[in-house]
């Protein structure tokens, strides 16, 4: 579970894994946990991003509005040689 950044799991967390994994491929076939009486994970999991990963992540999710209100306040100080 070194993908996880879990070094030693407990066993509830590798149950959890293991119906999370199960719930992905269930979902795929447009069926789910509760529909073959299985419990939901307990735990969460979000695989650690490579740096490559994160950059695209980071690249993806700007905040547009925030940056728009950025530029039209740096703008503003922007003096005609600029």
């Amino acid at each position: 579970m070194t993908k996880y950044s879990i070094d030693n799991p407990s066993n509830e967390q590798v149950k959890s894994l293991a119906l999370s994994f199960i719930h992905e491929l269930l979902q795929k076939n447009d069926s789910d946990l509760n529909e073959h009486h299985l419990p939901l994970p307990a735990h969460e999991f979000e695989p650690v991003r490579t740096l490559t990963e994160q950059l695209i992540h980071d690249q993806r999710n700007y905040d547009v509005a925030l940056l728009l209100e950025k530029v039209h306040h740096d703008s503003a100080q922007l003096n005609a040689e600029q």
